[in-house]
């Protein structure tokens, strides 16, 4: 719809509101499973707004209610929620990543059902949406193009804590592990409560700093909210009283009217397909080497640092780290060592101050800031607590998969042949594997980003150019792995930063 609005109308399409309204066909009659209703309104505005809310035979046997107050958006329309699928109280804090990947999946995605049509479903995720709108965008094409039931959809976007959860099930933990590789998380702090009309539920993503309390009452009504004492319920009358948990999902299906526990429905849905099998298509770090008969790093020699006048020889084994010319060229100062990567490699933690900083944005600086100066976090700094992989290892794990990506629509075998690694930090003799491989028909392209230094700025927007134009055309010939390498940087090239 808002594709054929934007074409004829050449208006964005945030200058219209699409009402969510789903129906239901049975032999008897027709009848609409769900209604979306959405504003810029108080709570108590709702009712005097929407006639249909005070009509005595207007009846529902599910509702989801969210009174949204913006806080990282300007308020609008299109942002109002409930969405489509879903209502949201939390953050998506990894939404560039997320929207990024999704957007280039869309060169992979095929379907059997809509053909040649399905490109005019893309975006997948609209331009310029909240977190919320983005997490829907993607639930909604899951379940509607991609056939997944949305108990599933919900479990593939916002897994458990599982990679370091001996307790887990393991048919549990083989569908989080192929979900990983066909699907990166949507990490929050996030709480979820979602329905198509059958199923009505909510769930806690895995690092649980949202609250959710639910009730269930004698007479089979289920209460669920943020917040303790929403509605009036006597104690008397209440039969269950809990918390959803950190990871766990809440689910009723109003079809087969079953109150599903969180293990019964992610078990159901781990058992239906031969993810096992799959999983023997991902390899390690290790099947390369096995491969290229290379045994694993035991010991490390370091390299002889570069100084000025002085040969490999005679610097040797005692050389010092702050003379060092490349720390220079990459922008590394005094400070930055001492200051910051010294304590983390003496006490496994991060360096802290509480004199703040006043130093420039790094787009703005007259010197060269390190890469790292770049990044900043967009919203929610101060809901959200520092985690590290060290302290909360428990909901927190650096393992990735790497490598071409398969179509996410069709779930088969093919979305796990990918490489594994457990940290995204390589060595250089692993990587040197990386680069050499043909195993299981991989291959590797090098891109050097370095430039003449002579060549000066023009220079480097030359090679920027180039690199892109090497990319594109090593994707094409079926490149399966590009690496960025400025290994090549000395006295007569730079890096590209």
């Amino acid at each position: 719809m808002e594709t054929a609005v934007c074409g004829r109308t050449q208006r964005s399409p945030h200058f219209f509101l699409e009402c969510s309204l789903k129906t239901e066909k049975t032999c008897l009659t027709h009848y609409c499973s769900t209604l979306c209703l959405q504003g810029q309104f108080t709570p108590a505005q709702l009712w005097q707004y929407f006639d249909d809310l005070r009509e005595t035979n207007f009846e529902s046997y599910l509702a989801i209610v969210h009174a949204r107050f913006s806080t990282n958006t300007y308020p609008s329309w299109e942002r109002a929620h409930p969405n489509r699928y879903l209502a949201h109280n939390g953050e998506i804090n990894t939404l560039r990543g997320n929207i990024n990947l999704m957007r280039a999946r869309e060169g992979v995605m095929r379907s059997s059902i809509f053909g040649d049509k399905l490109p005019e479903l893309y975006p997948v995720v609209e331009p310029n949406m909240s977190d919320s709108g983005s997490l829907d965008n993607v639930l909604e094409f899951l379940v509607t193009v991609g056939g997944r039931s949305l108990p599933e959809a919900v479990m593939t976007m916002v897994p458990e804590a599982w990679q370091n959860d001996t307790q887990m099930n393991p048919e549990k933990r083989l569908f989080y592990k192929w979900a990983g590789c066909a699907m990166e998380p949507w990490d929050g702090p996030a709480l979820l409560t979602f329905t198509d009309g059958r199923y009505i539920g909510a769930i806690l993503d895995r690092n649980g700093l949202r609250p959710a309390r639910y009730y269930q009452t004698e007479n089979g009504d289920v209460i669920m909210a943020s917040e303790v004492g929403v509605i009036d319920v006597p104690n008397s009358k209440i039969v269950v009283k809990q918390r959803l948990k950190p990871g766990r999902m809440l689910l009723i299906d109003t079809q087969e009217k079953l109150f599903v526990k969180d293990e019964q429905i992610k078990m159901d849905i781990a058992s239906k397909s031969q993810y096992a099998e799959w999983l023997k298509e991902l390899f390690t770090i290790g099947d390369l080497q096995r491969a290229k008969n290379v045994a694993p790093l035991t010991t490390f020699k370091r390299r002889a640092v570069l100084l000025e006048g002085r040969s490999e020889e005679e610097v040797e084994g005692r050389a010092k780290v702050l003379e060092d010319r490349r720390l220079a060229m990459f922008a590394y100062t005094t400070e930055t060592i001492n200051m910051l990567l010294l304590p983390m490699v003496k006490t496994k933690k991060e360096a802290l101050g509480s004199m703040g900083n006043d130093e420039p944005l790094a787009c703005l600086s007259l010197y060269q800031p390190l890469i790292f100066s770049y990044f900043k976090q967009l919203f929610a700094q101060v809901t959200n607590p520092p985690i590290d992989p060290f302290r909360e290892k428990i909901v927190m794990s650096l393992a990735c998969p790497v490598g071409p990506e398969a179509n996410i629509l069709e779930p088969t075998a093919e979305q796990c042949r990918r490489l594994w690694l457990e940290q995204p930090i390589v060595s250089i003799p692993d990587c040197e594997i990386i680069k050499e491989t043909s195993y299981k028909g991989w291959k590797t392209k090098v891109i050097d980003c370095v430039f003449p230094v002579a060549e000066g700025r023009q220079g480097l927007l030359k090679r920027l150019d180039h690199i892109r134009k090497e990319a594109c055309e090593a994707a094409r010939k079926g490149y399966t792995v590009i690496v960025l390498s400025d290994r090549k940087a000395g006295p007569k090239f730079v890096p590209v930063r």
